[in-house]
């Protein structure tokens, strides 16, 4: 009797390592024709373990390869998962290998949870950008963005720069003075003013501009006082 179970022991250890050794040299090279034969191997791996439970033989060797074996499978999901799809799916699969319930039966759901726990994390953080850029935007605009006198002022001296440059004076003071509407007293604006209406010859126009210019910053407007 002793001998016996001495037998199946031995036999049963010797298929397990058997099977162990076959999928670990079939995983690498998986087809879609040799997935399901993969998936039954690794439930009849499972079941010789099972066997062993109580009977106290030495299978820490094994028991390593097997869970080195279930991590690369569940590391090669995507892999497997799409080659099931060429073979029907795995849900297909399940179905004729009731109940199908080790992980390695269900790659899909794992893969479909994973990319929901992704889908939910980036929602979440282009959420939490959307809000970072609305604030730098309300901060920006309410703190730190030029005055729409600032922008005409800089937009107004630098068309007038070029214009001056290619001596298109008119065109220069009619700027000029279209921006002075708005900003009646800024002295830069003022200050050009004078310039331009000199080159076009109204010495009038340019001793009045002049005049309110000096009155508001009169050192700066010596240099162009005739």
């Amino acid at each position: 009797m002793a001998h016996t179970v001495e037998t199946q022991t031995t036999t049963a250890a010797r298929a397990l390592r058997e099977q162990l050794e076959r999928a670990e040299r079939q995983l690498p090279s998986l087809k879609p024709g040799d997935l399901e034969d993969f998936l039954v191997r690794l439930d009849t791996i499972a079941e010789l373990f099972g066997q062993f439970q109580d009977e106290g033989v030495d299978l820490r060797s094994e028991s390593s390869r097997w869970h080195d074996l279930q991590q690369q499978v569940l590391r090669r999901a995507g892999k497997i998962n799409r080659l099931a799809g060429q073979a029907g799916g795995l849900a297909a699969l399940r179905q004729r290998h009731p109940p199908a319930s080790a992980a390695w039966w269900r790659l899909d759901a794992m893969i479909a949870e994973q990319r929901k726990r992704w889908l939910r994390k980036t929602a979440l953080v282009v959420g939490v950008l959307a809000l970072l850029l609305v604030a730098a935007s309300f901060v920006y605009m309410r703190f730190l963005a030029p005055s729409h006198e600032t922008v005409l002022l800089v937009n107004t001296t630098s068309s007038v720069e070029q214009l001056v440059m290619e001596e298109r004076w008119p065109e220069a003071l009619a700027r000029v003075e279209d921006a002075l509407k708005t900003l009646p007293g800024e002295p830069e604006l003022l200050i050009w003013a004078g310039i331009l209406s000199e080159r076009i010859g109204d010495a009038e126009a340019e001793n009045r501009y002049l005049e309110q210019a000096h009155s508001l910053i009169p050192d700066q407007v010596k240099g162009y006082w005739h």
